[in-house]
């Protein structure tokens, strides 16, 4: 908890902040996040069977107008993992599988979404425990439920 009422010890803004895009680098994700990308590469990698298959980070700490106002990607607590490559386009059953075993595996301090067209297809892995702001896009409304 900050000590004085100085801005900067309030918040100290992300790496890529100033960056319209991070080229989807995991500079600047949290130990939140990072500590579970191993989890996600063997979940992909359970569900393809193949044991050599490379997850794709296409979102990570970054600006950019993609995310929203309050994305938790701007402070690196959030990532996103191309989908497209995987059997039924990147939102059949396969990617519908790998989410929900992400979702279990990792807990519910953490939230999965399957992102489908119209986004291009993704899964979005972001730390949630806490009070922290995040996209009205990364949150279920009454026409995306929560997987």
């Amino acid at each position: 908890m900050p000590t004085s009422h100085k801005t900067e010890d309030w918040y100290v803004l992300p790496i890529n902040f100033a960056r319209a895009n991070s080229g989807a680098s995991i500079l600047g994700l949290r130990p939140e996040i990072t500590s579970k990308l191993q989890t996600i590469q063997r979940v992909f990698r359970k569900y393809l069977a193949k044991p050599d298959y490379a997850i794709a980070i296409t979102g990570g700490q970054e600006w950019s107008p993609k995310h929203g106002l309050f994305s938790v990607h701007h402070t690196g607590f959030a990532v996103d993992v191309r989908t497209r490559d995987l059997p039924g386009g990147g939102t059949g059953p396969t990617a519908q599988q790998i989410a929900a075993e992400l979702q279990k595996e990792l807990g519910a301090q953490y939230y999965v979404l399957l992102h489908k067209p119209p986004d291009p297809p993704h899964i979005h892995v972001q730390f949630t425990a806490g009070t922290r702001m995040s996209s009205p896009g990364d949150w279920p409304t009454p026409s995306k439920p929560r997987a």
